[in-house]
């Protein structure tokens, strides 16, 4: 069964790296002409689910290989991960892609709030906008 839940928290792990690697080089990459910054929401679960599912893939294998790791390490875990942890991650990290876009034009029309997903757009110029609005336009 650990192994099961290796392979599942495994697929989990990747995912939140997939994700994450967006975020990150948001932050610290090249500097970029448009910048969508997510809703804190998202990178706080990218953040929290890659720390869970790392502290419950060494979890198991511990248990793999007899070593005594008690339930109470894992719940430990897992609550200062999601609690204290991860939620200071996110705002430390989207408040640096927010510095690096902070000369940068909001794009109002590409910018999303709703119940499941909420980003903000900003690009160079008003003409990086229009571009955006237009080339989205085509696709819809």
């Amino acid at each position: 069964m650990n192994y099961l839940r290796i392979v599942f928290f495994g697929a989990f792990l990747s995912a939140s790296v997939f994700f994450g690697w967006n975020m990150l080089e948001q932050a610290f990459g090249e500097q970029r002409e448009v910048y969508v910054i997510d809703g804190i929401l998202n990178y706080w679960a990218v953040f929290g689910g890659f720390l869970v599912s790392l502290i419950i893939i060494v979890y198991c294998l511990a248990e793999i290989l007899k070593r005594n790791l008690s339930a109470k390490f894992l719940n430990v875990s897992v609550i200062i991960s999601c609690v204290i942890i991860s939620p200071i991650i996110s705002i430390a990290l989207r408040e640096a892609v927010f510095h690096r876009a902070n000369d940068y034009v909001k794009c109002e029309r590409l910018s999303k709030l709703n119940s499941r997903y909420s980003s903000q757009t900003y690009a160079v110029n008003n003409s990086t906008c229009v571009e955006l609005e237009e080339k989205k336009r085509l696709v819809e």
